[in-house]
């Protein structure tokens, strides 16, 4: 017979358990969670309370919905219909925390029973998987940049060889034509043929990085530079706001291209704010530890300059955030953005051994944190601008390589217009046997293409250079690592052009070479 000190020990001993079992319940790591069959909150461990930012007693009295982010809310309700008919089921959401931030989980539910087996609620596990997610959307984020940068680039190659000879025809026909009208026509062509020309360096520059002359840079000055440029031009509507730390430690890079980065980011602000709003831009000294360095994807702890850029404008949506950099797309109504603006930015970033990261909130405003490697190299003086005058040849022999027809034929034309002597060959193979049969002796000059048939740009100069090592060589190129690859391969060249060239600046690129003091001077391009 149980006597009345006998129950009170039993009781004891279960509140003894129960105890014990929920400071093991709260010591685990991952969220447990015990729902009544009704979806009332029975359980919230402490991981719980941590990852969604309520209490027990506050989780209590909150509807199950309003952990849910909407557009998860019909995967929930296919949850409990699982379960319903299951007894278990496994689901990835996205969902609520106290503070507003969105967090994805992978929760395991399973059925609760009591000590005679009968079911009286719902167990949850529940891991955060946010991070793992992010860094798997840069990922692909990321080989999807690649694939498209490829493509892009060998569009951008063709596109350069298809203007190269309408951009410096249009200026030779307006030096011969005295027409107003038809001058009106040669100037309006050549606007656009420079404007498609822009478009392609900044699908280059998307695709393969561009040409640079890194030196330590200070983003104090370039910050500066822009906060006048936004006060001139932004709406009045739009507030500035900057912040430059004290002693803000340089970073090793272009300034011209750190320029075309802010301002991007800037006018890609201004425009998300059409009511008007806040516009942020900050820099500061930061150093990345290996777990900040974990939510990012290629990064590696040390010490970084953050540039950040945030305004409070309409923000981008979920589904949209993984495409920003790609190129061509856009958010913008037609015909008020090319969408080569954030892929530039994030080559750009990419070729200054940076790091970026985008954090936005439909509705509430984007933040975009750049992380540049910080340098202890001293800043570089600029120099100044050589004279540019262009000076008529004397009659000097230049060889023009290349296998479009259509640029040998206007590169000699121009060239010829200014007392040059030009001879022409398609590919490298007939370049090298003129080279060393008829015109042996009498070329001063080489210009050649880099991607040819038969015999390729860098093999032509390593045969050119057996024949005569002092002959000064200018680099024609449509594509940009080309020049990258022909100075990884240690060929010395006086300089390059990248397609589609100016005449002016063909002309300006053949004078500095050929009056050079000393020809072995070379500059690895």
């Amino acid at each position: 017979m149980t006597t009345p000190k006998d129950k009170a020990r039993t009781e004891r001993t279960q509140a003894d358990i129960i105890y014990e079992q929920t400071i093991l319940l709260d010591s685990a790591l991952d969220p447990i969670i015990i729902r009544d069959l009704d979806g009332n909150l029975i359980f919230w461990n402490k991981a719980a309370e941590r990852l969604y930012g309520w209490t027990f007693e506050e989780a209590k009295l909150l509807p199950i919905h309003q952990l849910i982010a909407t557009e998860d809310q019909a995967k929930f309700e296919r949850g409990k219909k699982e379960f319903a008919e299951k007894g278990e089921c496994a689901i990835e959401m996205r969902q609520k925390a106290k503070n507003g931030r969105m967090i994805i989980t992978h929760s395991r539910w399973s059925v609760a029973r009591n000590r005679e087996g009968n079911p009286y609620g719902r167990l949850i596990i529940t891991r955060d998987i946010t991070e793992q997610r992010n860094l798997e959307a840069q990922l692909r984020r990321s080989q999807r940049m690649e694939s498209l940068g490829t493509l892009a680039g060998g569009i951008a190659h063709d596109l350069n060889n298809v203007l190269a000879p309408i951009l410096m025809s249009v200026q030779i026909l307006n030096t011969k034509i005295t027409d107003p009208n038809l001058k009106k026509l040669i100037a309006a062509l050549e606007t656009s043929t420079k404007r498609g020309s822009d478009i392609i360096k900044q699908v280059l520059t998307f695709a393969r990085g561009s040409e640079k002359d890194f030196a330590p840079q200070q983003l104090r000055y370039i910050i500066s530079e822009i906060e006048a440029i936004i006060k001139q031009t932004f709406p009045k509507n739009i507030q500035l706001r900057t912040g430059v730390s004290k002693d803000l430690s340089p970073v090793l890079g272009d300034a011209t291209q750190m320029n075309q980065v802010l301002m991007n980011l800037c006018i890609n602000a201004r425009d998300a704010m059409p009511e008007g709003g806040r516009l942020t831009v900050t820099a500061e000294d930061m150093y990345m530890d290996e777990s900040y360095a974990r939510l990012i994807l290629d990064a590696h702890p040390g010490q970084y300059v953050m540039l950040t850029v945030a305004d409070t404008g309409t923000g981008i949506p979920l589904d949209v955030q993984e495409k920003v950099f790609e190129p061509f797309f856009t958010t913008k109504e037609r015909g008020k953005g090319t969408g080569l603006g954030l892929s530039s930015v994030y080559a750009i970033v990419k070729s200054h051994n940076g790091l970026i990261k985008l954090y936005s909130e439909y509705g509430k405003g984007t933040e975009l944190k750049i992380f540049l490697p910080a340098t202890q190299q001293k800043e570089r003086k600029s120099e100044e601008v050589t004279n540019k005058e262009l000076l008529r040849g004397h009659g000097e022999r230049i060889l023009v390589i290349d296998d479009e027809l259509f640029v040998l034929q206007i590169s000699k034309e121009v060239l010829e217009v200014q007392g040059y002597s030009v001879i022409t060959a398609m590919d490298g193979a007939e370049a090298v046997a003129l080279f060393a049969g008829s015109e042996k002796g009498s070329i001063q000059l080489v210009i050649t293409d880099m991607n040819m048939p038969l015999m390729d740009g860098s093999s032509t100069i390593r045969a050119l250079r057996r024949l005569d090592p002092k002959i000064k060589i200018i680099i024609s190129s449509g594509l940009l690592t080309n020049v990258n690859s022909a100075g990884l391969g240690g060929l010395e060249t006086q300089g390059y052009l990248t397609k589609p060239y100016t005449a002016e600046q063909l002309l300006l690129m053949v004078q500095n070479v050929l009056n050079a003091k000393n020809s072995t001077e070379s500059n690895k391009s």
